[in-house]
């Protein structure tokens, strides 16, 4: 058993642990275990996990699929002073440490630093006092054959970072992650966006918490653009969505790019962005359809299910239907070119046909992940929509203001449904269907207060 050193983007704190578990279930490692005697107490929220594998490959599988680590190291040596450190750093067997020192390989040790920036200068002295380590290669910065690093934690405030660091650790650089994606799949550099187009890192962890892997079938009802289904292509998956915006569909309405004041055109879609990052052969189809009235034969279908449902913010929440209430048949005749009357779809009621939807068309074990937005001041626990057929695995904040979050959901299906058990309830309906009058009417406050201020202002 070794130990090695996860080291975090100080990005998204909540999703940290849930994406390290899941990648370690993925990589069949079974259930971590984080080591504690490396916590400080003042740093909750550090980017350092200290975890035990069996061997270096586990590592690197970890990494393999992490969007939010940054590397994992082999650790060496950890002290909550530099003398510590160093004491350390000897008692490491010297047989394990030989391998990495000889005079025929090349290194470089390079510093990093937590919640408090240090000059150049300084780690270069750093880096002196490790002299007593036996690496007797050459000194190589590009590309050497192995790469060590010495951490500082100087704790989670920088405002009142101490002069010396609460935390030293130092190990041989085993593998970077796979943040390098978040700038390859970036928004900025889409050919086809839209208003609701979710940032590359976070599809990449829902894509994570999913599980998806090679050959498997991820299905997004809410498709929008396709964001979700691009970070679930990039790991092998074939994907397939359903939507009931038709312009965003087949390409059609007004772009939502900044700046640009045309129509979209027959290359705005899902397939031409698969298209521009070598994925097209992921595409299954992406299709017109209700979510409330789900297309989809009631068997199992999906290995995911994937997806942002929309509340009613940037996008409408819609379904078929008169907003009279009144459903009316349309003639034979006429069919092919009738436009259905659509009207408010409650997030309850889509939470519900979400929740139904997985607990049918999943195999068993599959995963459905999917976001919901919340009031925080009123947001408990015991308010996550359930399903008979479906565990709760994950539950993750992203705050989104001083009011409202969403939380990314992972399920898994562990039962077929049964008759009794194919409909899912909400445990309060009025929660989740008064989240975006409570939103806007937040905003309306927030408008007025700055018009009064205005006005006073010019008053003044």
């Amino acid at each position: 058993m070794f130990r090695y050193l996860c080291h975090y983007a100080h990005d998204h704190l909540d999703f940290r642990l849930q994406e390290l578990t899941s990648a370690a279930s993925l990589a069949g490692l079974g259930t971590l275990t984080l080591t504690k005697e490396y916590d400080h107490p003042d740093c909750t929220l550090s980017p350092f996990f200290v975890v035990d594998l069996l061997s270096e490959q586990h590592a690197v599988k970890l990494t393999a699929r992490s969007i939010l680590m940054k590397s994992v190291c082999e650790l060496w040596g950890y002290g909550s002073t530099f003398g510590a450190l160093v004491d350390s750093l000897k008692q490491f067997p010297a047989a394990r440490m030989e391998e990495y020192c000889r005079p025929d390989s090349s290194f470089k040790i390079t510093v990093e630093t937590f919640s408090k920036k240090v000059s150049q200068s300084h780690k270069v002295q750093l880096i002196d006092r490790l002299q007593f380590l036996p690496l007797r290669g050459k000194l190589q910065l590009t590309n050497p054959d192995y790469a060590f690093c010495l951490f500082q934690d100087y704790g989670c405030n920088p405002n009142t970072a101490p002069s010396e660091p609460y935390r030293w650790f130092f190990g041989r650089l085993v593998a970077d992650s796979q943040r390098e994606v978040v700038d390859q799949y970036s928004v900025k550099k889409r050919h086809f966006i839209g208003n609701t187009s979710m940032d590359a890192q976070l599809t990449f962890l829902m894509a994570n918490q999913a599980q998806v892997q090679k050959q498997q079938l991820v299905c997004d009802p809410f498709v929008g653009t396709g964001s979700i289904l691009i970070a679930c292509a990039h790991f092998g998956a074939h994907v397939v969505g359903t939507d009931i915006d038709s312009r965003i569909i087949r390409g059609t309405g007004k772009s939502s790019r900044a700046g640009e004041n045309k129509t979209r055109g027959p290359d705005d879609n899902l397939r031409s962005s698969l298209r521009q990052y070598g994925l097209e052969s992921k595409y299954m189809d992406i299709l017109v359809a209700d979510a409330a009235q789900s297309i989809w034969k009631r068997k199992p279908l999906f290995d995911a299910i994937i997806t942002d449902p929309p509340y009613g913010i940037r996008e409408g929440a819609w379904k078929i239907g008169s907003k009279k209430g009144k459903d009316h048949s349309v003639p034979e005749h006429l069919r092919d070119a009738h436009v259905p009357a659509r009207r408010q779809y409650p997030l309850s009621e889509v939470l519900c046909d979400l929740l139904s939807f997985a607990a049918q068309c999943l195999v068993l074990h599959g995963r459905l992940v999917y976001w919901l937005p919340v009031y925080r001041a009123e947001y408990k626990a015991d308010l996550v929509p359930s399903h008979p057929c479906l565990k709760l695995i994950a539950n993750s904040e992203q705050v989104l203001s001083k009011d409202t979050s969403r939380r990314l959901l992972t399920m898994e299906k562990t039962a077929e449904p049964t008759p009794e058990s194919v409909l899912c309830k909400p445990s309060d309906n009025k929660w989740y269907d008064s989240f975006r009058m409570k939103y806007f009417a937040r905003q309306q406050l927030k408008s007025d207060k700055a018009a009064r201020a205005t006005s006073i202002d010019s008053v003044v």
